[in-house]
């Protein structure tokens, strides 16, 4: 059975294994450190919690199994109804009421992104002309070539709210 050792110093509790509970192979030691060091033992625990949840089969645990497809689902029945669940907005929504809104400005530069790409086919030319032209993203950021390629692939603005890689409209 492993035994976690706690260095005391200054004050602090830091956890440690035993072979570096000396006060002098801390990082931060000195003649002050060293004098003040107490090394103190702790209760037997498991190193990682890895280790604990092998201990104890998973017939023993069905109520983390049944909470987390609770979650998925109503997660799933919020994004079918319309729901916005958080996260990044994209460029060209709002948020009211826990719905996705369309905003007005913001959805002219959007069609205007997917319009520039049909004709110019580059998004690196798109991103250098934007940045040229001081053309931010909602977070305030010039656009990337990432960033371009994110939003034409992102399936939202085909009307779709996307959850598990399965899409309702």
């Amino acid at each position: 059975m492993a035994v976690v050792v706690a260095l005391v110093v200054h004050g602090r509790t830091h956890r440690a294994q035993p072979h570096a509970m000396v006060a002098a192979a801390h990082p931060t030691a000195t003649a002050a450190t060293k004098a003040t060091t107490q090394v103190k033992r702790v209760l037997p625990r498991h190193k990682t919690m890895r280790e604990a949840r092998a201990r104890c089969p998973a017939s023993d645990r069905p109520r983390d199994r049944v909470t987390g497809e609770r979650i998925r689902d109503k997660i799933a029945a919020s994004k079918a109804k319309g729901m916005w669940m958080g996260g990044p907005l994209p460029l060209g929504y709002d948020v009211a009421n826990r719905l996705l809104v369309i905003n007005k400005v913001e959805a002219q530069l959007v069609r205007r992104i997917f319009d520039d790409f049909i004709t110019m086919r580059s998004a690196t030319l798109m991103a250098k002309v934007y940045a040229a032209e001081g053309v931010r993203t909602k977070g305030g950021k010039p656009f990337t070539k990432q960033t371009l390629y994110k939003m034409l692939h992102n399936r939202m603005y085909l009307g779709e709210i996307v959850h598990n890689r399965s899409a309702s409209r």
